[in-house]
Protein backbone atom coordinates (compact mmCIF):
# COMPACT_ATOMS: atom_id res chain seq x y z
CA UNK A 1 0.00 0.00 0.00
CA UNK A 2 1.75 3.46 -1.16
CA UNK A 3 1.86 5.51 2.21
CA UNK A 4 2.46 8.50 0.43
CA UNK A 5 -1.65 7.98 -1.15
CA UNK A 6 -2.49 6.83 2.56
CA UNK A 7 -1.54 10.38 4.10
CA UNK A 8 -3.24 12.60 1.57
CA UNK A 9 -6.34 10.27 2.16
CA UNK A 10 -6.29 10.40 5.84
CA UNK A 11 -3.51 12.98 7.14
CA UNK A 12 -1.61 11.93 9.92
CA UNK A 13 -2.66 15.04 11.50
CA UNK A 14 -6.04 14.71 11.38
CA UNK A 15 -6.30 11.61 12.74
CA UNK A 16 -3.74 12.57 15.74
CA UNK A 17 -6.09 15.16 16.30
CA UNK A 18 -9.21 13.51 16.15
CA UNK A 19 -8.24 10.58 18.42
CA UNK A 20 -6.29 12.96 20.78
CA UNK A 21 -9.91 14.82 20.83
CA UNK A 22 -11.53 11.59 21.82
CA UNK A 23 -9.00 10.60 24.41
CA UNK A 24 -8.87 13.82 25.77
CA UNK A 25 -12.62 13.99 25.90
CA UNK A 26 -13.15 10.44 27.39
CA UNK A 27 -10.27 11.18 30.28
CA UNK A 28 -12.05 14.04 30.53
CA UNK A 29 -15.30 12.58 30.90
CA UNK A 30 -13.55 9.41 33.45
CA UNK A 31 -12.02 12.48 35.70
CA UNK A 32 -15.35 13.64 36.29
CA UNK A 33 -17.09 11.02 36.67
CA UNK A 34 -14.31 9.80 39.41
CA UNK A 35 -14.64 13.07 41.01
CA UNK A 36 -18.51 13.89 40.59
CA UNK A 37 -20.33 10.66 40.03
CA UNK A 38 -22.57 9.82 43.48
CA UNK A 39 -21.06 6.23 44.16
CA UNK A 40 -23.74 5.84 46.92
CA UNK A 41 -26.76 6.72 44.80
CA UNK A 42 -28.50 3.82 44.89
CA UNK A 43 -28.36 3.29 48.77
CA UNK A 44 -29.33 7.07 48.93
CA UNK A 45 -32.45 6.54 47.12
CA UNK A 46 -33.15 3.58 49.51
CA UNK A 47 -32.88 5.74 52.16
CA UNK A 48 -35.55 8.13 50.38
CA UNK A 49 -37.77 6.15 49.72
CA UNK A 50 -38.05 3.98 53.47
CA UNK A 51 -39.02 2.66 55.56
CA UNK A 52 -36.48 3.85 57.51
CA UNK A 53 -36.04 3.84 61.52
CA UNK A 54 -34.76 7.08 63.84
CA UNK A 55 -32.04 6.77 66.30
CA UNK A 56 -29.88 9.52 68.16
CA UNK A 57 -26.37 10.13 67.05
CA UNK A 58 -23.60 12.13 67.19
CA UNK A 59 -21.22 14.61 64.97
CA UNK A 60 -17.55 13.65 65.61
CA UNK A 61 -15.95 15.05 62.52
CA UNK A 62 -17.05 17.81 60.47
CA UNK A 63 -14.68 19.39 57.69
CA UNK A 64 -15.30 21.99 54.47
CA UNK A 65 -15.33 20.26 51.47
CA UNK A 66 -13.92 22.27 48.72
CA UNK A 67 -17.21 21.86 46.48
CA UNK A 68 -20.07 24.40 46.90
CA UNK A 69 -24.20 24.05 45.88
CA UNK A 70 -25.47 26.84 44.69
CA UNK A 71 -23.00 28.42 46.38
CA UNK A 72 -23.09 27.14 49.51
CA UNK A 73 -19.88 25.35 50.98
CA UNK A 74 -20.89 21.42 51.11
CA UNK A 75 -19.47 19.64 54.61
CA UNK A 76 -18.06 16.33 55.05
CA UNK A 77 -19.65 14.85 58.69
CA UNK A 78 -18.58 11.69 60.48
CA UNK A 79 -21.05 10.13 63.04
CA UNK A 80 -21.78 7.73 65.22
CA UNK A 81 -24.76 5.61 66.02
CA UNK A 82 -26.23 2.64 67.37
CA UNK A 83 -29.24 0.51 66.14
CA UNK A 84 -31.74 -0.91 68.05
CA UNK A 85 -30.43 -4.73 68.66
CA UNK A 86 -27.49 -3.69 66.64
CA UNK A 87 -23.38 -2.92 67.60
CA UNK A 88 -22.61 0.69 67.09
CA UNK A 89 -22.16 1.81 63.90
CA UNK A 90 -20.11 4.92 62.35
CA UNK A 91 -20.92 6.52 58.84
CA UNK A 92 -20.16 9.59 56.93
CA UNK A 93 -22.64 12.05 54.93
CA UNK A 94 -22.43 15.36 53.22
CA UNK A 95 -24.66 18.49 53.77
CA UNK A 96 -24.91 21.82 52.78
CA UNK A 97 -24.35 25.00 55.32
CA UNK A 98 -22.40 23.74 58.06
CA UNK A 99 -25.04 23.50 60.52
CA UNK A 100 -23.74 20.48 62.76
CA UNK A 101 -20.11 20.82 65.00
CA UNK A 102 -18.30 18.47 66.70
CA UNK A 103 -19.94 17.20 69.41
CA UNK A 104 -23.70 18.10 67.96
CA UNK A 105 -26.58 15.30 68.98
CA UNK A 106 -27.99 14.69 65.32
CA UNK A 107 -31.30 12.60 64.58
CA UNK A 108 -29.59 9.47 62.02
CA UNK A 109 -32.30 8.01 59.51
CA UNK A 110 -30.97 4.35 58.73
CA UNK A 111 -33.18 1.41 57.21
CA UNK A 112 -34.05 -1.47 59.48
CA UNK A 113 -33.11 -4.40 57.21
CA UNK A 114 -29.51 -3.26 56.64
CA UNK A 115 -28.29 -0.11 59.72
CA UNK A 116 -25.46 0.54 58.14
CA UNK A 117 -27.04 2.79 55.28
CA UNK A 118 -27.78 5.90 57.53
CA UNK A 119 -27.48 9.61 57.18
CA UNK A 120 -28.26 12.38 59.98
CA UNK A 121 -31.80 13.97 58.63
CA UNK A 122 -30.52 16.64 56.58
CA UNK A 123 -27.58 15.23 55.04
CA UNK A 124 -27.09 12.62 52.16
CA UNK A 125 -24.35 9.76 51.21
CA UNK A 126 -22.37 11.55 48.64
CA UNK A 127 -20.40 14.56 47.99
CA UNK A 128 -22.50 15.37 44.75
CA UNK A 129 -25.81 15.44 44.14
CA UNK A 130 -28.35 12.56 41.86
CA UNK A 131 -28.06 14.90 38.74
CA UNK A 132 -23.86 14.82 38.54
CA UNK A 133 -24.79 11.64 36.39
CA UNK A 134 -25.10 13.16 33.07
CA UNK A 135 -21.05 13.91 33.28
CA UNK A 136 -21.31 9.88 31.84
CA UNK A 137 -22.38 11.97 28.30
CA UNK A 138 -18.66 13.07 28.22
CA UNK A 139 -16.36 9.23 28.09
CA UNK A 140 -19.37 8.23 25.49
CA UNK A 141 -18.79 11.02 23.25
CA UNK A 142 -14.95 10.60 23.50
CA UNK A 143 -15.17 7.12 23.07
CA UNK A 144 -17.50 7.09 20.20
CA UNK A 145 -15.18 9.56 18.82
CA UNK A 146 -12.18 7.31 18.72
CA UNK A 147 -13.59 4.23 17.48
CA UNK A 148 -15.34 5.91 14.26
CA UNK A 149 -12.08 7.27 13.80
CA UNK A 150 -10.18 4.47 13.85
CA UNK A 151 -13.01 2.17 12.07
CA UNK A 152 -12.63 5.08 9.13
CA UNK A 153 -8.97 4.56 8.76
CA UNK A 154 -9.61 0.97 8.88
CA UNK A 155 -12.37 0.99 5.82
CA UNK A 156 -9.63 3.43 3.37
CA UNK A 157 -6.62 1.07 4.04
CA UNK A 158 -8.94 -2.16 3.15
CA UNK A 159 -10.06 0.03 0.39
CA UNK A 160 -6.52 0.48 -0.57
CA UNK A 161 -5.19 -2.78 -0.56
CA UNK A 162 -8.17 -5.18 -1.69
CA UNK A 163 -10.44 -2.41 -3.25
CA UNK A 164 -11.58 -3.01 -7.16
CA UNK A 165 -11.75 0.23 -9.69
CA UNK A 166 -14.59 1.19 -11.33
CA UNK A 167 -16.25 3.80 -13.39
CA UNK A 168 -19.15 5.80 -12.19
CA UNK A 169 -21.16 9.19 -14.03
CA UNK A 170 -22.25 12.18 -11.86
CA UNK A 171 -25.91 12.57 -11.29
CA UNK A 172 -25.78 15.62 -9.21
CA UNK A 173 -23.78 17.49 -6.51
CA UNK A 174 -25.87 18.95 -3.66
CA UNK A 175 -25.00 21.40 -1.24
CA UNK A 176 -26.05 19.77 2.05
CA UNK A 177 -27.74 21.52 5.10
CA UNK A 178 -24.69 20.12 7.30
CA UNK A 179 -21.34 21.52 8.13
CA UNK A 180 -18.67 19.01 9.40
CA UNK A 181 -14.90 20.19 10.68
CA UNK A 182 -15.65 24.01 9.41
CA UNK A 183 -16.23 23.21 5.53
CA UNK A 184 -19.44 23.07 4.05
CA UNK A 185 -20.82 19.76 3.18
CA UNK A 186 -22.25 18.31 -0.59
CA UNK A 187 -23.86 15.52 -1.86
CA UNK A 188 -22.37 13.47 -4.47
CA UNK A 189 -24.74 11.14 -6.24
CA UNK A 190 -23.44 8.88 -9.15
CA UNK A 191 -24.33 6.21 -11.22
CA UNK A 192 -21.98 3.15 -11.70
CA UNK A 193 -21.01 2.60 -15.77
CA UNK A 194 -20.42 -1.08 -14.87
CA UNK A 195 -23.43 -2.13 -13.61
CA UNK A 196 -25.83 1.20 -13.24
CA UNK A 197 -25.87 0.79 -9.16
CA UNK A 198 -26.28 4.31 -8.01
CA UNK A 199 -24.48 5.26 -5.11
CA UNK A 200 -23.98 8.81 -2.69
CA UNK A 201 -21.45 9.92 -0.88
CA UNK A 202 -21.05 13.07 1.16
CA UNK A 203 -17.83 14.94 0.22
CA UNK A 204 -16.33 18.15 2.42
CA UNK A 205 -12.78 18.60 0.91
CA UNK A 206 -12.24 20.96 -1.78
CA UNK A 207 -10.28 18.18 -4.12
CA UNK A 208 -13.64 16.34 -4.25
CA UNK A 209 -15.84 19.04 -4.81
CA UNK A 210 -13.87 20.52 -7.32
CA UNK A 211 -13.13 16.94 -9.03
CA UNK A 212 -16.76 15.92 -8.60
CA UNK A 213 -17.89 19.43 -10.31
CA UNK A 214 -15.76 19.79 -12.91
CA UNK A 215 -17.19 15.93 -13.96
CA UNK A 216 -20.60 17.00 -13.92
CA UNK A 217 -20.25 19.95 -15.91
CA UNK A 218 -17.73 17.56 -18.47
CA UNK A 219 -20.01 14.60 -18.28
CA UNK A 220 -16.80 12.58 -18.49
CA UNK A 221 -16.91 9.48 -15.62
CA UNK A 222 -15.15 9.44 -12.23
CA UNK A 223 -12.84 6.98 -11.45
CA UNK A 224 -13.71 5.06 -7.84
CA UNK A 225 -12.05 2.53 -5.58
CA UNK A 226 -14.32 0.36 -4.02
CA UNK A 227 -15.12 -2.52 -1.59
CA UNK A 228 -16.36 -5.91 -3.36
CA UNK A 229 -18.84 -6.52 -0.84
CA UNK A 230 -19.99 -3.05 0.06
CA UNK A 231 -20.03 -0.90 -3.12
CA UNK A 232 -21.68 2.25 -0.85
CA UNK A 233 -18.09 2.64 0.69
CA UNK A 234 -15.77 3.80 -1.89
CA UNK A 235 -13.15 6.70 -2.85
CA UNK A 236 -12.52 9.22 -5.85
CA UNK A 237 -9.47 8.46 -7.31
CA UNK A 238 -9.02 11.61 -9.38
CA UNK A 239 -9.46 13.45 -5.99
CA UNK A 240 -5.42 12.11 -4.96
CA UNK A 241 -3.57 15.11 -5.77
CA UNK A 242 -6.15 17.52 -7.34
CA UNK A 243 -5.72 21.03 -6.43
CA UNK A 244 -7.76 21.56 -3.36
CA UNK A 245 -6.75 25.45 -3.33
CA UNK A 246 -9.01 25.42 -6.39
CA UNK A 247 -11.67 28.50 -7.06
CA UNK A 248 -14.86 25.75 -6.70
CA UNK A 249 -18.36 26.34 -7.90
CA UNK A 250 -20.11 27.13 -5.33
CA UNK A 251 -23.95 27.14 -6.83
CA UNK A 252 -25.72 23.64 -5.80
CA UNK A 253 -26.32 21.35 -8.85
CA UNK A 254 -30.09 20.50 -7.85
CA UNK A 255 -31.43 16.22 -8.55
CA UNK A 256 -33.89 18.19 -11.09
CA UNK A 257 -31.49 19.26 -13.41
CA UNK A 258 -31.24 16.96 -16.45
CA UNK A 259 -28.54 14.34 -16.26
CA UNK A 260 -25.64 14.67 -18.77
CA UNK A 261 -25.98 11.91 -21.86
CA UNK A 262 -23.47 9.37 -19.97
CA UNK A 263 -25.37 9.30 -16.70
CA UNK A 264 -29.08 8.92 -18.82
CA UNK A 265 -27.54 6.01 -20.79
CA UNK A 266 -27.01 3.98 -17.60
CA UNK A 267 -30.15 2.74 -15.50
CA UNK A 268 -30.30 1.23 -11.93
CA UNK A 269 -30.54 -2.65 -12.53
CA UNK A 270 -30.78 -5.41 -9.95
CA UNK A 271 -27.55 -6.43 -8.83
CA UNK A 272 -26.78 -9.93 -8.97
CA UNK A 273 -26.72 -10.73 -4.88
CA UNK A 274 -30.65 -9.23 -5.00
CA UNK A 275 -31.63 -11.05 -7.89
CA UNK A 276 -30.67 -13.87 -6.41
CA UNK A 277 -32.63 -13.06 -3.11
CA UNK A 278 -35.72 -12.38 -4.33
CA UNK A 279 -35.74 -15.63 -6.28
CA UNK A 280 -35.51 -17.46 -3.09
CA UNK A 281 -38.35 -19.54 -1.47
CA UNK A 282 -40.16 -18.40 1.50
CA UNK A 283 -39.20 -17.25 4.18
CA UNK A 284 -35.67 -15.55 2.91
CA UNK A 285 -32.29 -16.27 4.22
CA UNK A 286 -31.11 -12.53 4.47
CA UNK A 287 -27.46 -11.70 2.78
CA UNK A 288 -25.18 -9.85 5.16
CA UNK A 289 -25.18 -7.06 2.63
CA UNK A 290 -28.71 -6.85 1.88
CA UNK A 291 -29.43 -6.52 5.74
CA UNK A 292 -26.58 -4.04 5.82
CA UNK A 293 -28.13 -1.59 3.25
CA UNK A 294 -31.75 -2.12 4.07
CA UNK A 295 -30.89 -1.23 8.08
CA UNK A 296 -28.27 0.89 8.02
CA UNK A 297 -31.01 4.26 8.65
CA UNK A 298 -31.59 3.11 11.32
CA UNK A 299 -28.11 2.39 13.13
CA UNK A 300 -27.07 5.93 14.56
CA UNK A 301 -31.01 6.97 15.44
CA UNK A 302 -31.01 3.65 17.26
CA UNK A 303 -27.77 4.44 19.39
CA UNK A 304 -28.47 7.95 19.56
CA UNK A 305 -32.18 6.99 21.13
CA UNK A 306 -30.44 4.61 23.41
CA UNK A 307 -28.35 6.68 24.61
CA UNK A 308 -30.84 9.45 25.17
CA UNK A 309 -33.20 6.83 27.01
CA UNK A 310 -30.51 5.64 29.45
CA UNK A 311 -29.72 10.07 30.43
CA UNK A 312 -33.64 10.18 30.64
CA UNK A 313 -33.71 7.44 32.65
CA UNK A 314 -31.01 8.59 35.31
CA UNK A 315 -33.12 11.99 35.05
CA UNK A 316 -35.89 10.02 36.22
CA UNK A 317 -34.34 8.09 38.93
CA UNK A 318 -32.60 11.07 39.97
CA UNK A 319 -35.70 13.37 40.49
CA UNK A 320 -38.98 11.73 40.20
CA UNK A 321 -41.08 12.14 43.57
CA UNK A 322 -41.06 8.00 44.84
CA UNK A 323 -43.50 9.57 47.56
CA UNK A 324 -46.57 9.76 45.31
CA UNK A 325 -47.87 6.55 45.52
CA UNK A 326 -47.43 7.09 49.33
CA UNK A 327 -48.92 10.94 49.47
CA UNK A 328 -51.86 9.27 47.09
CA UNK A 329 -52.43 6.88 49.90
CA UNK A 330 -52.46 8.57 52.67
CA UNK A 331 -54.87 11.13 50.94
CA UNK A 332 -57.35 8.81 50.18
CA UNK A 333 -57.47 7.81 53.83
CA UNK A 334 -59.33 6.79 56.39
CA UNK A 335 -57.29 9.10 58.42
CA UNK A 336 -57.24 10.76 61.54
CA UNK A 337 -55.21 13.57 63.14
CA UNK A 338 -53.79 14.26 65.95
CA UNK A 339 -51.50 16.75 67.60
CA UNK A 340 -48.08 16.97 66.78
CA UNK A 341 -44.52 18.68 67.13
CA UNK A 342 -41.92 19.54 65.44
CA UNK A 343 -38.76 18.08 66.08
CA UNK A 344 -35.87 20.06 63.93
CA UNK A 345 -35.88 21.99 60.35
CA UNK A 346 -32.92 21.74 58.04
CA UNK A 347 -32.32 23.38 54.32
CA UNK A 348 -32.83 20.34 51.69
CA UNK A 349 -30.73 19.89 48.75
CA UNK A 350 -33.53 21.32 46.45
CA UNK A 351 -35.20 24.76 45.40
CA UNK A 352 -38.81 25.42 43.89
CA UNK A 353 -39.27 28.72 42.06
CA UNK A 354 -35.65 29.51 43.98
CA UNK A 355 -37.23 28.71 47.01
CA UNK A 356 -35.72 26.57 49.15
CA UNK A 357 -37.53 22.90 50.33
CA UNK A 358 -37.56 22.27 54.53
CA UNK A 359 -36.88 19.19 55.70
CA UNK A 360 -38.89 18.99 58.85
CA UNK A 361 -38.32 16.34 61.52
CA UNK A 362 -41.68 15.61 63.53
CA UNK A 363 -42.54 13.51 66.33
CA UNK A 364 -46.95 12.55 66.80
CA UNK A 365 -48.67 10.05 69.18
CA UNK A 366 -51.57 7.54 67.42
CA UNK A 367 -54.59 7.17 69.53
CA UNK A 368 -53.67 3.60 71.03
CA UNK A 369 -49.75 3.86 70.67
CA UNK A 370 -46.81 5.21 71.24
CA UNK A 371 -45.14 8.21 70.06
CA UNK A 372 -44.07 8.06 66.05
CA UNK A 373 -41.27 10.06 64.15
CA UNK A 374 -41.63 10.89 60.63
CA UNK A 375 -39.89 13.56 57.89
CA UNK A 376 -41.91 15.89 56.02
CA UNK A 377 -41.12 18.38 53.34
CA UNK A 378 -42.34 21.82 52.64
CA UNK A 379 -41.52 24.51 50.19
CA UNK A 380 -40.49 27.54 52.39
CA UNK A 381 -42.70 27.63 55.54
CA UNK A 382 -42.24 29.30 58.87
CA UNK A 383 -42.35 26.05 61.47
CA UNK A 384 -39.63 26.36 63.95
CA UNK A 385 -38.05 23.65 66.41
CA UNK A 386 -41.30 23.09 68.75
CA UNK A 387 -43.76 24.14 67.18
CA UNK A 388 -46.68 22.71 67.46
CA UNK A 389 -48.86 21.23 64.38
CA UNK A 390 -51.60 18.43 62.98
CA UNK A 391 -50.52 15.68 61.88
CA UNK A 392 -52.32 13.07 59.90
CA UNK A 393 -51.87 9.48 59.72
CA UNK A 394 -53.48 6.51 58.03
CA UNK A 395 -55.62 4.49 60.33
CA UNK A 396 -54.20 1.35 59.39
CA UNK A 397 -50.87 2.01 58.83
CA UNK A 398 -50.13 4.76 61.54
CA UNK A 399 -46.44 5.06 60.46
CA UNK A 400 -47.62 6.72 57.10
CA UNK A 401 -48.30 10.42 58.52
CA UNK A 402 -47.95 13.90 57.38
CA UNK A 403 -47.79 17.15 59.11
CA UNK A 404 -51.07 19.38 57.67
CA UNK A 405 -49.56 21.69 54.66
CA UNK A 406 -46.53 19.43 54.36
CA UNK A 407 -45.98 16.20 51.78
CA UNK A 408 -44.10 13.24 52.27
CA UNK A 409 -41.14 13.78 49.77
CA UNK A 410 -38.75 16.34 48.77
CA UNK A 411 -40.16 16.98 45.07
CA UNK A 412 -43.48 18.00 44.54
CA UNK A 413 -46.17 16.47 42.07
CA UNK A 414 -45.51 18.15 39.48
CA UNK A 415 -41.99 16.68 38.94
CA UNK A 416 -43.20 13.64 38.03
CA UNK A 417 -43.17 15.42 34.68
CA UNK A 418 -40.00 14.21 34.59
CA UNK A 419 -41.38 10.68 33.29
CA UNK A 420 -42.13 12.75 30.08
CA UNK A 421 -38.72 12.49 28.68
CA UNK A 422 -37.73 8.70 29.18
CA UNK A 423 -41.60 7.77 27.77
CA UNK A 424 -40.83 9.96 24.67
CA UNK A 425 -37.24 8.44 24.20
CA UNK A 426 -38.73 5.20 24.81
CA UNK A 427 -41.33 5.84 22.20
CA UNK A 428 -38.53 6.72 20.10
CA UNK A 429 -35.93 4.46 20.64
CA UNK A 430 -38.55 0.99 20.82
CA UNK A 431 -40.20 2.69 17.59
CA UNK A 432 -37.10 2.88 15.70
CA UNK A 433 -36.52 -0.81 16.83
CA UNK A 434 -39.89 -1.79 15.58
CA UNK A 435 -39.11 -0.06 12.69
CA UNK A 436 -36.33 -1.90 11.60
CA UNK A 437 -38.15 -5.65 13.02
CA UNK A 438 -40.55 -4.57 10.26
CA UNK A 439 -38.13 -3.86 7.42
CA UNK A 440 -36.28 -7.32 8.26
CA UNK A 441 -40.15 -8.94 8.47
CA UNK A 442 -40.42 -7.89 4.89
CA UNK A 443 -37.12 -8.87 3.40
CA UNK A 444 -38.14 -12.69 4.86
CA UNK A 445 -41.66 -13.15 3.72
CA UNK A 446 -42.44 -10.21 1.33
CA UNK A 447 -43.75 -10.76 -1.94
CA UNK A 448 -42.54 -9.19 -4.88
CA UNK A 449 -44.64 -6.60 -7.69
CA UNK A 450 -44.86 -3.79 -9.90
CA UNK A 451 -46.01 -0.09 -9.24
CA UNK A 452 -45.76 3.20 -11.01
CA UNK A 453 -44.27 6.32 -8.98
CA UNK A 454 -47.88 8.62 -9.53
CA UNK A 455 -45.86 11.88 -7.31
CA UNK A 456 -43.08 12.72 -5.09
CA UNK A 457 -44.55 15.36 -2.59
CA UNK A 458 -42.37 17.43 0.03
CA UNK A 459 -43.97 17.08 3.17
CA UNK A 460 -45.00 21.03 4.40
CA UNK A 461 -44.70 19.39 7.75
CA UNK A 462 -42.06 16.78 8.84
CA UNK A 463 -38.27 16.59 9.69
CA UNK A 464 -34.89 16.17 7.48
CA UNK A 465 -37.01 17.02 4.46
CA UNK A 466 -39.73 14.42 4.57
CA UNK A 467 -41.67 13.45 1.30
CA UNK A 468 -44.26 11.52 0.26
CA UNK A 469 -43.82 8.80 -2.99
CA UNK A 470 -46.99 7.90 -4.43
CA UNK A 471 -47.38 4.80 -6.25
CA UNK A 472 -49.80 2.58 -8.24
CA UNK A 473 -49.75 -1.02 -7.93
CA UNK A 474 -49.60 -2.74 -11.76
CA UNK A 475 -51.88 -5.56 -10.98
CA UNK A 476 -54.70 -4.28 -9.15
CA UNK A 477 -54.44 -0.65 -9.14
CA UNK A 478 -53.75 0.12 -5.11
CA UNK A 479 -52.90 3.34 -4.59
CA UNK A 480 -49.60 2.83 -1.85
CA UNK A 481 -48.01 5.53 -0.21
CA UNK A 482 -44.10 5.76 1.44
CA UNK A 483 -42.77 8.70 3.38
CA UNK A 484 -38.94 8.67 3.32
CA UNK A 485 -36.33 11.60 3.97
CA UNK A 486 -33.48 9.21 2.53
CA UNK A 487 -31.82 11.60 -0.19
CA UNK A 488 -30.96 8.61 -2.85
CA UNK A 489 -34.54 7.58 -2.08
CA UNK A 490 -36.07 10.54 -3.07
CA UNK A 491 -34.15 11.24 -6.00
CA UNK A 492 -34.44 7.62 -7.63
CA UNK A 493 -38.13 8.16 -7.05
CA UNK A 494 -38.34 11.10 -8.85
CA UNK A 495 -35.71 9.72 -11.97
CA UNK A 496 -38.79 6.67 -12.29
CA UNK A 497 -40.98 9.01 -12.31
CA UNK A 498 -39.94 11.36 -15.06
CA UNK A 499 -38.80 8.42 -17.06
CA UNK A 500 -42.20 6.97 -16.73
CA UNK A 501 -40.93 3.49 -15.42
CA UNK A 502 -42.10 0.46 -13.25
CA UNK A 503 -40.94 -0.06 -9.56
CA UNK A 504 -40.43 -3.46 -8.09
CA UNK A 505 -42.12 -3.28 -4.44
CA UNK A 506 -41.64 -6.06 -2.14
CA UNK A 507 -44.60 -5.60 0.08
CA UNK A 508 -46.31 -8.64 2.73
CA UNK A 509 -49.73 -9.77 0.96
CA UNK A 510 -51.83 -8.18 3.80
CA UNK A 511 -49.89 -5.42 4.69
CA UNK A 512 -49.51 -3.14 1.12
CA UNK A 513 -49.13 0.15 3.48
CA UNK A 514 -45.39 -1.49 4.45
CA UNK A 515 -42.88 -2.42 1.80
CA UNK A 516 -39.25 -1.65 0.24
CA UNK A 517 -37.99 -0.62 -3.21
CA UNK A 518 -35.09 -3.29 -3.77
CA UNK A 519 -33.67 -1.29 -6.98
CA UNK A 520 -32.22 1.02 -4.36
CA UNK A 521 -30.02 -1.51 -3.09
CA UNK A 522 -27.47 -1.56 -5.63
Amino acid sequence: MPQEILREIVPPKVILVKCVAGCGLLLFGLLLGFLFIPRHLPQQRLLDRGPVEFVEGRIVTAEKTGAKENEIPIWKYGFIYQPPGHAGQKGTAYAAGGSWSVGSVVKILHLPDDPRIAAPVGARLDESPAWTVVVLVFPLLGLYCIVHTLSDLRWKKRLLSEGLIGKAVVDSVEKSRFHSEGQDEYVLRMTRVEDGTRIQKRIRTNAEIHVATAKLKSGEPLTLLYCRDKPQRFLIVESWGADAGAALPMEPFSAEQPMSSAAAAVRPVGGDETSSFLEMPLPRRIPKGIRSKVTRSYQMPIAFGFMGLLVALASAWAFFPFHLARQWRLDAGPSKVVPGRILSVEDSRTEILSVRVKEHHFSYRPEGGGEKQGIAYTTGGNWQVGTPLQVRYLIAHPELAVPEGARLGETSTVWALVLIFPLGMGVFFFGLVFLRMRDLEILRFGVLSTARITSVEKMSVGVHDQHRIYLVRSDDGATMVKRSHEEHEIAFAKWKQDAGEPVRILHRPHKLKRFLLPEIWN
